[in-house]
C-alpha cells in the first residue's frame, strides 16, 4: 500500500541491512498522486489491501498508523482488511494498533519459523492491556465480513485446489505450523489454462517495442531484407544480445522462477508458476528462418 519498493532493499534481511529503504512522500503528493489508485479500488469494493515490505516516511508500511488507520481506513473509508505482504510484518502489538488485520503467511520474522508475532502473543497483548479487545474484534470483523462479501460461504467455493509448498498430491495444510498435522490432499492437478496462451501471446505482441526501422524489417524466411531489390547470396546474420535470448539453464531451473538464467518468462514470487513449455527468442527465430539463408546467433 503506497510507495512500494519492488526491487532491492525493500527488506533489510535480504541484503544484510539494518533497515529497509524508506519511500518518503509528502502529504500533497501522497493525496494527489499515489493515493488515487487505491481510492478507486476502495470505491469499487475491494475486500483487502496489502501493506508493503519497505518503510514509508521512515515507518514500516505494515505498522504505519498514518497510512493504514488515517488514510486508508478513515479518509478513504476502506471497510475491508489489511494483510501484510509475506513476512512484511515487523512487529506484534505495534502493527495491530497501526491497522494491520491479517499477518501473512503467519510466521515470525523468518520463513516457516513457527514463531508468529501474533498467535498466542496477541492473546497475551489483550490480556495485559497492550491491545484493546475492540481492536481485536475489529480485525476479525473485517476479515469475516470480506469472506461473506465475496461469497466464499457458497457451496461452489471449496477453497484452494493446489499447494505452493509441494508438488506432491498429499501434504500438510500448514507447513510452517509446529502443531501435529496429518497429510491431506493438497494438490488436485486441475488444468486452468483454457485459452490463456492466446491472451499471453496477444499481450506480448501489444507490449513489443520496436526501434527505428531503416528498411531492415520485415525479415523474410528466405533471408531477404525489406530494402533489398535482389536476393542476397550470402547468409543474413541475426544477433540476439543479452541473457534473455536463451536458452539458459532451462525453463524451470530455479524454484519460483527466482533467478535470471536465460529467457526470463516470469518475475519471481508468489505469482510465479512452472512453465509447461517456453519458446525462447533464439529457438523461435531458428525454427522460422531457413537455415541455409539466415544465421541466428545469441551473444
Amino acid at each position: 500500500f503506497i510507495g512500494n519498493e519492488q526491487e532491492h532493499f525493500r527488506q533489510a534481511w535480504e541484503w544484510g541491512l539494518p533497515n529497509a529503504i524508506s519511500s518518503n512522500i509528502d502529504d500533497r503528493t501522497l493525496h494527489e498522486i499515489y493515493g488515487w489508485p487505491f481510492q478507486d479500488a476502495v470505491k469499487a469494493g475491494v475486500a483487502s489491501v496489502m501493506c508493503s515490505y519497505n518503510m514509508v516516511n521512515n515507518s514500516y508500511a505494515c505498522q504505519n498508523s498514518k497510512l493504514l488507520n488515517g488514510i486508508l481506513k478513515d479518509e478513504m473509508g476502506f471497510q475491508g482488511f489489511v494483510m501484510s505482504d509475506w513476512l512484511a510484518q515487523r512487529s506484534g502489538v505495534a502493527s495491530a494498533l497501526a491497522g494491520l488485520d491479517m499477518s501473512m503467511p503467519g510466521d515470525g520474522l523468518k520463513w516457516a519459523d513457527g514463531d508468529s508475532l501474533w498467535g498466542p502473543r496477541l492473546t497475551q497483548a489483550v490480556l495485559n492491556g497492550s491491545l484493546p479487545v475492540d481492536r481485536l474484534n475489529d480485525m476479525a470483523l473485517r476479515i469475516v465480513a470480506s469472506f461473506y462479501q465475496l461469497g466464499q460461504d457458497k457451496d461452489e467455493n471449496k477453497g484452494p485446489n493446489f499447494s505452493s509448498w509441494t508438488y506432491d498430491k498429499k501434504g500438510k495444510l500448514a507447513p510452517g505450523s509446529p502443531s501435529p498435522q496429518e497429510e491431506q490432499v493438497v494438490n488436485q492437478y486441475i488444468n486452468v489454462q483454457e485459452d490463456h496462451a492466446e491472451l499471453a501471446r496477444q499481450i506480448a505482441i501489444e507490449g513489443t517495442v520496436l526501434l527505428k526501422n531503416d528498411g531492415v524489417l520485415p525479415l523474410s524466411r528466405e533471408g531477404n531484407l525489406a530494402n533489398q531489390s535482389e536476393k542476397k547470396k550470402d547468409k543474413i546474420k541475426i544477433g540476439i544480445f543479452g541473457d534473455d535470448a536463451g536458452p539458459g539453464k532451462g525453463l524451470n531451473y530455479c524454484p519460483d522462477q527466482g533467478c535470471n538464467e536465460g529467457t526470463l518468462g516470469s518475475g519471481w514470487g508468489s505469482g510465479a508458476a512452472d512453465f509447461p513449455f517456453l519458446v525462447t527468442p533464439v529457438e523461435a527465430l531458428r525454427k522460422n528462418f531457413k537455415k541455409d539463408k539466415v544465421q541466428v546467433t545469441e551473444h
